[in-house]
Parts: C-alpha cells; sequence; structure tokens
C-alpha cells in the first residue's frame, strides 16, 4: 500500500493510509473521493466507506468491473499476437484476480481454461499461456510449462526464512517462456500503472499515455532457456 501511496503522490494525487476502523480521519471522506482497499481487509473499516466514494479497483470504463491488476494481466495478453488461436489457462481461476480475469476473457469472447489448486496441473503443459494467481510458490514447474510463449504471474509470496519474494511460477519454468513477467517487478507496478490511469481517467481533464507492451510474433521457442524475455513493470 506504501507503494502505492508513494506512486499517486508523485502523480499529484493527496493521500491517506487509515489502518482502523476508528480513525477519526475517516470522517473526512467524502462522496466522490477514490479509495483502495488492501487485502486481506478489515470488515468494520470496510462497513465506514461512504456510499459516493470511488473504488479505483472496480473503477473501469468498458467490461465487466475488473481488479486492476487482472485488468493489467488482460492488456498484457491483448498485446499478444493471435491470442484468438492460442490456448490460454488461468490458474487459481476461483480467487479474486482468477475470477476477474476469466470474466475478461469472456467478455472479450477469448477462450480459457480455468485451473485450481487440486485439479489435473500436469494438463498446464498442453498451453501456450499461462496465468498464475495462486500464490502458492514455484507451483508452475518446468514440467508444466511444455510449450509457453507467455508466462504472467501474479503470484506473490514472502518467504520470511531466506527474505525472499517468490511468484506462481519457478525460474526453470519462466526461462521456458518466450515472454514471462518477473516477481518481483512485473504486475506490481502495472497493476499501480493501472491504478492511476482510473484516476486520471476519472477525474478528467489531465493528459496521459495509457501503458502499454509489445510482444513480437514469432515461433515459440524450442528447449528450455532460449528466447525468455522479461516483461517488466517500469514508470514512464
Amino acid at each position: 500500500m506504501r507503494r502505492k501511496r508513494k506512486a499517486f503522490e508523485a502523480a499529484g494525487f493527496r493521500t491517506q493510509i487509515i489502518e482502523r476502523a476508528d480513525d477519526p480521519r475517516l470522517a473526512t471522506l467524502a462522496a466522490g473521493d477514490m479509495y483502495l482497499r488492501q487485502r486481506p481487509e478489515d470488515p468494520a473499516l470496510a462497513s465506514r466507506i461512504l456510499e459516493g466514494a470511488v473504488n479505483l479497483d472496480r473503477l473501469v470504463s468498458r467490461g465487466p468491473a475488473i481488479s486492476a491488476v487482472a485488468e493489467a494481466a488482460g492488456r498484457i495478453l491483448e498485446a499478444c499476437p493471435a491470442l484468438e488461436r492460442r490456448s490460454v489457462a488461468v490458474v487459481g481461476a476461483g480467487g479474486a484476480v482468477g475470477r476477474d480475469l476469466m470474466l475478461w476473457l469472456e467478455d472479450r469472447g477469448l477462450p480459457a481454461r480455468g485451473f485450481d489448486l487440486g485439479d489435473g496441473l500436469d494438463a498446464l503443459e498442453d498451453h501456450e499461456i499461462i496465468v498464475s494467481a495462486t500464490g502458492v510458490p514455484h507451483l508452475i514447474t518446468a514440467a508444466r510449462a511444455g510449450r509457453l510463449f507467455l508466462a504472467i504471474d501474479v503470484g506473490f509470496h514472502y518467504r520470511e526464512s531466506s527474505d525472499e519474494i517468490l511468484g506462481d511460477f519457478a525460474p526453470a519454468a519462466l526461462s521456458r517462456a518466450r515472454y514471462y513477467t518477473p516477481v518481483p517487478g512485473g504486475m506490481g507496478p502495472l497493476q499501480v500503472l493501472t491504478l492511476l490511469e482510473r484516476a486520471l481517467a476519472h477525474i478528467g481533464g489531465i493528459p496521459y499515455s495509457p501503458w502499454s507492451v509489445t510482444l513480437a510474433p514469432g515461433a515459440l521457442p524450442q528447449g528450455e532457456g532460449q528466447h525468455a524475455h522479461r516483461l517488466q513493470g517500469n514508470r514512464r
């Protein structure tokens, strides 16, 4: 949340972080103000949000109201050449981000197969594109990443014993992909950029350039370690 605050303040927004339902600053939240909820959230705090306040994580101009990180994943998918002809798998399809992404794909008429923990994940090797949002470290192994064109890793797991941040994809699995988003430094910054765009679009009158990625067409990688490109989230 503090990273988001820093980004919004750099863009000229006035921000505050409220962590308790008895925080007196909640009384200053007015209808039309924008807010973000950090998961897991305090139900008592959520109940005090004014009805007229604007939830940036559900503010979209087109299609279903999905989270910013799901929209960011969708925008990467949109850049994929011949997406309609590629096989897409969403791991964690029953979770918050996975459900949103499945809605995004359905809204655009793009077929995808949803997986959850306990499903036969070995079948992932048949898919060219895998989006994973489970938070289970290194769930997607190299054996499950048979012919990857694109790997989008929305997972986040902090391992306190080694002070590491791990994603859903094992490094060996990412090395088999032609393009992939790293953890950390991939989807997190793109989520923040998407939230900033939503805020700017909502208030209007401020020009900005939407972020985008370019995925060049070409053959799938032949063998582990070839043609891997990081899709790093950077500020513009």
